[in-house]
């Protein structure tokens, strides 16, 4: 599996695998847009064009985004 390197604030994070690119997109560390290095062969790629982590990103998720949210406002209402 590769790993890929990224630069924020001047300071280099990595190498590190896919998932942890994907956790960083998740967290808003990283946009799609942006561009990691990969550590193998040493150029830069738009996160988006990097199929492996699109995979991830795209893969249905088993619970909310967002810690917040009520269940109970997602589940419909019944008439009696």
């Amino acid at each position: 599996m590769s790993k890929w390197i990224y630069t924020k604030d001047g300071k280099n994070y990595g190498p590190m695998k896919v998932a942890k690119i994907a956790k960083a997109i998740f967290n808003s560390e990283l946009e799609l847009n942006d561009y990691i290095l990969s550590a193998e062969t040493q150029t830069w790629h738009k996160i988006k064009d990097i199929p492996e982590i699109m995979d991830i990103i795209h893969k249905p998720r088993r619970k909310h985004l967002f810690e917040d949210i009520d269940d109970s406002l997602l589940e419909e209402e019944t008439e009696d």
